[in-house]
């Protein structure tokens, strides 16, 4: 690395007061808000037993104030209503039949076995806070919307954001804080983070933009029956080919896109996808209004035993068939990939896919009725020429997805963590990077306590505050120059992260993302080798310039052009300076025509974040009469050739003279 922040013993200090913080200790009750419907007639809160022994309710009372005492309203237990391990029950104020909140669970209504849902009892749209608590004592809360963080109980960082026809649902019991809860709705399938489900697996890991892809195009090349498909953008002409001819050859071809995208529009692609429609694929289009933000997966699921999860769209320089030895010669970004061959965890994802992919639920649209009279375009597949070939390790695999299980499976691994954490991220979300949050950020100042080597690699538009932020809490932070980061990887210990989820609370909490962690030290060595080499490769947080064509020199009357570049990326202006003359700039790029002698050009780079750097060169302009530079030297070697010649010419004329006479 060519700049590391320097880290002071004092962040050591700072990065221990960030550690998970519990949400109770360890005599604290076991029964929590677990669910909370904030919207319609049936609004209302679950109450879950996380603990390994009955539970009796009687004594407990939830109100949406901080004082019991207040005047606002409450549910509250007369009699003995005990809850089992494990077991959730739902309060409300009345029934609403086909309420979907009501359906998981069973559920009390006003009146019954001794539950009372005052008639002030009510949760605001807008926001509001929920209170737990067992005799006099607040044991848990929970807080959405534009309510006042209270005293009485310590909530992490901002609350959460409940969304009109969902239902705030925790994933994580021991944390009190936004990052803890998702919206969940009918359709969608809570699988909250389980370290204990794991699939035996054999798994080949491999590198974008290295491989070019030819591993993926080797997979589907040998499917025989299915093909199933989560894909932020597919716009790989030759990946859409392949699948086309797949599909004509009898396989299974399923294909799950978002509809609405601000850079890639799968309805106006010149009709590569209406080709793929048309050769049998079954290729359908889930809308951002309904159960998640995004369908942000890269996964592929190929005969139900083999799995490819990856960090990286299929696009025409990601899938672009060429391997390369170097990096940052590649045409794609920076990624990394998994092939996962194990049926279970197939199976699982097949599970999970089917009901993303039903359209049952009103999100759901099918290609060819939202295409019907586009024209399509034939798409001819082209076999990679070069190939790469992959080792195989024997592995367990855990499921972490989005929004389900990514936060609390990331946060498990990173904070237990002992020996390693190498991140790569494409981004870093404004409260990952807020020291008041429980975060993966915070995670790693937890593992670096314990004395872990914490590092994170980010790319050039990575939020340069939050880098800021980053840094100031200890972790050694890298900017990537090339190729593009667009990775999401991790390793902790001997376990990889590999997938698609950013380090941003859209990723985390509103969409579908898919990732994966392999637990086996072969495969966590082959990803932690390729981070170190591109953390040699990185820079600081600083911004960095650099002459990309430099000043030279140059004869009286000519111009010279001069242009400076930047590592990072973003909008700059540019303060140019030629013997003190100053001029500013947006445009990298000056023309100079300078009198003769010696110049000195510098220009200062400012990007939006208020980082510059300055960087200078000289240059000199010779009379236009006088011998460039470029010869001097030439005519140092000349010279004497020159006085031989005229010596041997001179001889050469006295002996024709004398043969004359």
């Amino acid at each position: 690395m060519k700049s590391v922040t320097a880290i002071a013993m004092i962040m050591l200090a700072i990065c221990a007061t960030f550690a998970a913080v519990p949400l109770c200790d360890a005599s604290s009750p076991d029964v929590r808000l677990c669910e909370v419907n904030a919207f319609g007639s049936d609004e209302g809160v679950s109450l879950h037993n996380y603990g390994l022994s009955d539970a009796d309710l009687k004594g407990y009372t939830v109100t949406d104030n901080p004082s019991k005492t207040s005047n606002e309203g409450s549910i509250s237990f007369s009699q003995s209503l005990v809850i089992r391990p494990g077991e959730t029950l739902t309060f409300v104020k009345e029934r609403v039949e086909g309420s979907y909140f009501l359906s998981n669970h069973t559920s009390y209504c006003n009146g019954e076995s001794g539950v009372t849902v005052s008639s002030d009892f009510a949760l605001k749209n807008t926001g509001d806070d929920i209170y737990l608590f067992k005799g006099g004592t607040v044991v848990d809360c929970f807080l959405y919307g534009n309510v006042t963080k209270p005293s009485v109980y310590d909530w992490n960082g901002q609350t959460f954001t409940v969304k009109d026809g969902f239902v705030a649902v925790r994933n994580n019991p021991d944390q009190a804080s936004a990052m803890a809860w998702s919206n969940m709705k009918e359709g969608m399938i809570h699988e909250p983070f389980d370290p204990d489900r794991q699939f035996d697996a054999t798994v080949s890991p491999f590198l974008m933009p290295e491989t070019g892809g030819i591993p993926i195009y080797d997979e589907l090349s040998n499917a025989a029956s299915s093909v199933i498909l989560s894909m932020y953008i597919l716009s790989s002409d030759n990946a859409i080919a392949l699948l086309a001819d797949l599909a004509k050859r009898g396989v299974d071809i399923q294909v799950l896109m978002p509809k609405n995208l601000p850079d890639f529009d799968p309805l106006n692609d010149g009709g590569k996808l209406k080709y793929l429609s048309e050769s049998g694929a079954d290729i359908r289009l889930i809308t951002g209004d309904g159960r998640y933000a995004l369908v942000h997966s890269k996964c592929c699921i190929i005969d139900g035993e083999t799995v490819i999860v990856m960090s990286e769209n299929w696009t025409k320089d990601n899938l672009n068939g060429k391997k390369v030895d170097d990096p940052s010669k590649g045409e794609g970004n920076r990624g990394w990939g998994a092939i996962v061959r194990s049926t279970d965890y197939a199976e699982y994802l097949t599970g999970l896919f089917q009901k993303d992919f039903d359209t049952a639920y009103g999100d759901v649209l099918r290609y060819e009725d939202e295409t019907a009279g586009k024209p399509s375009k034939t798409l001819t597949y082209v076999a990679p020429k070069d190939t790469v070939e992959l080792e195989s390790y024997s592995a367990k695999v855990t499921p972490v997805m989005s929004p389900d299980s990514s936060y609390e499976g990331i946060m498990h691994y990173i904070s237990n963590a002992e020996k390693r954490v190498f991140s790569e991220q494409q981004s870093i979300g404004s409260n990952i990077a807020d020291a008041e949050y429980i975060s993966p950020v915070t995670g790693m100042c937890q593992a670096k306590k314990t004395g872990a080597d914490v590092r994170l690699l980010v790319s050039t538009n990575a939020n340069v505050g939050n880098i800021k932020d980053v840094e100031s809490m200890g972790i050694e932070t890298g900017i990537l120059p090339q190729p593009y980061l667009h990775n999401k990887g991790i390793v902790c210990d001997d376990t990889t992260l590999v997938g698609s989820v950013n380090w941003t609370w859209n990723s985390i909490n509103n969409n579908r993302e898919t990732m994966v962690a392999i637990h086996s030290k072969d495969v966590a060595d082959f990803f932690a080798s390729s981070f170190l080499s591109d953390y040699d490769r990185s820079t600081g947080s600083d911004l960095s310039v650099y002459f990309s064509e430099p000043p030279a020199d140059c004869r009286e009357g000519e111009k010279i052009t001069v242009t400076v570049d930047t590592i990072q990326s973003g909008s700059f202006t540019y303060t140019w300076k030629l013997d003190g003359e100053e001029m500013h700039s947006t445009i990298k790029r000056v023309i100079i025509e300078a009198s003769v002698g010696e110049h000195t050009v510098s220009v200062t780079v400012k990007d939006s974040s208020d980082r510059e750097a300055t960087i200078s060169g000289s240059f000199r302009v010779s009379e236009s009469s006088a011998i460039p530079d470029s010869m001097e030297g030439l005519l140092v070697y000349i010279a004497p050739v020159l006085v031989v010649l005229i010596g041997i010419a001179a001889v050469m004329v006295r002996i024709r003279g004398g043969r004359r006479g």
